[in-house]
């Protein structure tokens, strides 16, 4: 033990952060045994305020570098740890979850106050300083007490690192796993965030260490009333986080007239060169749709077509839409989809300088590329892609007519399915302008509908309930915050 005491001295025992990220872990590695011990027998109220808590714990402990400040209650020494310390996440009188520690013993004691309202405690099995081994060792290896700022990244890649390694999921943990889907069910997808969130963690899949924080920062209030009502900030938080990441500049507003949701374009400072490079890139388009391959009912013809009909007042849509078909021509000359001709060529270079004199011109169409060129686009996976061809029938409901079709043009490039002509030798990657601007327009979408005169108004909408559409904005806004790396 003395040489796992020297790690942990060399990391600074003292670093709130450090510490906290260890029992952290080592709370998540228990809690399937906190789960079929203590918990799977209570009614489901208090077995979901109970999960709550102890993932309430587990999100800010491994986070938040400020959480020991405001709840540990530990005497400060420079030459030692603390005698003692001690958590308290939850003010109501009937639910408390603490953790206790001893300096002069090599195990740390865990008490957790279930919120039963008979209130009883129940003690997790005392943990060895050997159980954090392995982590002592990547934190500290190489590290001295003046680094504290590689100490923390150390810290942090933990998190990209399955819980347990080199093991699968014990029999508790699986029972856990559906345990949580189960509750979820059970709680108007309550538990939808924290099944998906402790899976993440098992499998060492690198967090959003923005929401994160954002979750552990989330109003007292909330987490007292519930499992619900900390669900509902959580897809708040989403919604923002997404429609931030992926910036667009432009207004998503509802017509309560239509009921329908629509996009306003911010205008363009420079109209008249707007107005030229519209007019050049319909002019090169005229000359490569007259042979050389393509045709009025190529994907990026359907995309460009769109664009000169609808969109002539929209600088963000023509600015992602000259660029998605410019690279797309490109790529279908390489791999001989199209053939090289001065027109295709001459077509995706006067698309691409149109662009880029947008963006010159335009600060706020500047900053929304700026923004998503500093996110990397994961691929969807199969039941991703299942979940968002589902979801474009709901979209295109709430929706105008351009705006519905833009969704179709987008979710076409996006599933590189049917939906929409897509060239058999279409990149395996989703274009990352389309699955953006999918991403910006359901993440507002979502917060709008949390009004509850929109929320009304849309009840029925092309035969989909309010519930319905929202659940869909939701699910959507899930996925593709994960295929943008949150």
């Amino acid at each position: 033990m003395r040489s796992s005491y020297q790690h942990l001295k060399r990391l600074g025992w003292l670093s709130s952060y450090a510490r906290q990220a260890l029992l952290s872990r080592y709370l998540l590695r228990q809690t399937p045994v906190i789960y079929s011990e203590y918990l799977k027998d209570l009614n489901r109220a208090d077995r979901a305020i109970s999960l709550l808590s102890i993932f309430r714990l587990a999100i800010s402990l491994g986070n938040d570098r400020e959480f020991g400040k405001r709840y540990l209650d530990a005497p400060y020494s420079p030459h030692g740890r603390p005698g003692s310390f001690k958590i308290r996440t939850r003010k109501s009188e009937y639910a408390a979850l603490e953790i206790n520690g001893w300096q002069n013993s090599e195990d740390i004691h865990w008490t957790l106050g279930f919120p039963t309202r008979g209130f009883s405690n129940h003690e997790i099995p005392s943990v060895s300083l050997n159980t954090f081994w392995h982590e002592i060792q990547e934190i500290a290896q190489g590290i001295t007490l003046f680094k504290k700022a590689e100490a923390d990244l150390r810290v942090r890649k933990l998190y990209s690192t399955p819980l347990w390694k080199n093991a699968k999921y014990n029999n508790g943990t699986k029972l856990l796993v559906l345990a949580l889907k189960k509750l979820s069910e059970e709680t108007n997808s309550a538990f939808d965030f924290w099944a998906d969130w402790y899976e993440s963690i098992l499998n060492g899949i690198e967090p959003n260490w923005e929401l994160w924080n954002a979750i552990a920062a989330i109003d007292e209030e909330h987490w007292e009333n519930g499992p619900e009502a900390v669900a509902e900030a959580i897809k708040e938080i989403q919604a923002n986080l997404l429609a931030k990441r992926a910036a667009l500049a432009e207004e998503m507003v509802f017509d309560q007239n239509q009921r329908t949701f629509k996009t306003i374009p911010i205008e363009i400072d420079t109209p008249d060169l707007f107005r030229v490079s519209l007019e050049r890139s319909e002019f090169a388009y005229s000359l490569a749709i007259s042979g050389n391959g393509l045709n009025a009912t190529c994907y990026e013809a359907k995309i460009l077509g769109h664009t000169f009909k609808t969109c002539r007042d929209d600088p963000q849509t023509v600015e992602m839409n000259f660029m998605q078909v410019a690279g797309s021509l490109k790529r279908q000359v390489e791999c001989h989809e199209y053939p090289e001709s001065p027109e295709i060529n001459g077509l995706a270079d006067t698309l691409f300088q149109a662009a880029l004199d947008i963006r010159a011109t335009h600060p706020a169409v500047k900053e929304a590329r700026d923004k998503r060129a500093q996110t990397a686009l994961h691929e969807a996976t199969p039941e991703q892609k299942e979940a968002l061809a589902d979801a474009l029938p709901v979209l295109k409901a709430i929706s105008d007519d351009k705006l519905a079709e833009e969704f179709e043009l987008d979710f076409g490039q996006v599933l590189n399915s049917s939906a929409v002509p897509v060239p058999n030798t279409a990149p395996k990657l989703p274009g990352a302008d389309a699955t953006h601007r999918i991403g910006n327009r359901v993440a507002k979408m979502s917060l709008l509908t949390k009004s509850s005169n929109i929320a009304k108004a849309l009840d029925g909408s092309g035969g989909y309930k309010a519930l319905t559409i929202s659940l869909t904005l939701h699910t959507l806004v899930g996925i593709i915050l994960r295929l943008l790396g949150g």
